[in-house]
Formats: C-alpha cells, structure tokens, sequence
C-alpha cells in the first residue's frame, strides 16, 4: 500500500513522522500504527527504519527535554504552543516505541536520548518524564 505511492523519495520519508504524529494525537492509543511502522520498516528496511528513530528521538527530546535545550545542544523542540506534552501523548510515545521494539523495527540505541539518570532537582519536569518512561518501558 503506502510504499507503492508515487512519491519523491522526500515525501516518503514523511510517512514515518506522519505515523508517530497520528499515534500521539488519538484520544485513545490505537496498535494499528505501531504495527504498520513495523511492516513499513520490514519492508524498506533502511530508509524507513532511520526516518522512524529520528521521529522518536526528536519526540522524546519533547517529552524528556535536556537541562538548557536538546541532547545536541540546540534548542529544546516544543510541542504547539510551547506547552508540556500531556501524560496521553507520553504514555502513547512509550507504548508505540515499547511495541517497536519488541517487534524488532527499533533499534534499542533509539533510547540513548532518554536520560534514564536521577537528573538532580534542575528539570523535574524531565525526571518525571523518564520515571514514566521506566514505569511504561
């Protein structure tokens, strides 16, 4: 289906991050879009399957910001409006990557943003943010 779209290679790496935008934005969480992650990243393996985690990473650098902006030092991303993501969109962040994977289309380095650490009492917003992310992972 979607990889036989008459697409530039451009927009087909937008397929990745219009699957994760739709995975945060349902009211409820819905599988259906963590298993057609995965099926699009078994089938065009490589070009996908990058696409995907940089989503991720740049998701989770939303939800679990760095002290003083991003992982690479750049500013932090914000979600509309520059409000705290809701714990819906968290939680719904954690399971579609808990559920890539174990399905083997996410690579476990695609965590290496996530400070898993005690983070000090500077961001507790980020603290609580990865003792969610511990407690759903």
């Amino acid at each position: 289906g979607l990889l036989r779209l008459p697409l530039r290679d451009a927009q087909h790496r937008e397929i990745p991050r219009v699957l994760v935008e739709c995975v945060l934005s349902e009211k409820s969480y819905n599988p259906y879009y963590e298993t057609l992650a995965s099926k699009l990243c078994e089938r065009a393996a490589k070009k996908h399957r990058m696409t995907l985690q940089l989503c991720v990473w740049d998701q989770i650098r939303v939800v679990a910001p760095a002290p003083g902006g991003d992982a690479d030092g750049g500013p932090e991303l914000s979600v509309s409006g520059g409000d705290k993501p809701s714990v819906r969109r968290v939680s719904h962040l954690a399971r579609f990557i808990v559920g890539l994977l174990i399905s083997g289309a996410l690579s476990p380095v695609a965590l290496k943003v996530v400070d898993f650490g005690n983070g000090g009492a500077a961001n507790d917003a980020a603290t609580a943010t990865a003792r969610l992310f511990r407690r759903l992972l």
